[in-house]
């Protein structure tokens, strides 16, 4: 009887272990795609601020034009 149960706990352990280190696989996962997020988010961040920026030196060279022809007539994108 003592035999079985000692085999028993060393089943459990082992699967225990073998869960543990799925957990630890998937936050290492989470973990990557959330530097990866951050990273996306600061490459979109720098992408608008230049577009604005553009944008803004658009309306500055070309004032006499209406919103519509500066934008429309040669987009900045």
């Amino acid at each position: 009887m003592t035999n079985f149960v000692g085999n028993k706990i060393e089943w459990r352990l082992a699967s225990l272990k073998g869960e543990l280190q799925e957990v630890i696989r998937n936050h290492m996962d989470v973990r990557n795609n959330l530097t990866s997020l951050v990273q996306f988010g600061a490459h979109c961040t720098m992408a608008a601020t230049k577009t604005a920026v553009q944008i803004r030196e658009k309306m500055v060279a070309e004032p006499g034009k209406n919103r519509q022809e500066r934008f429309f007539t040669n987009p900045v994108f």
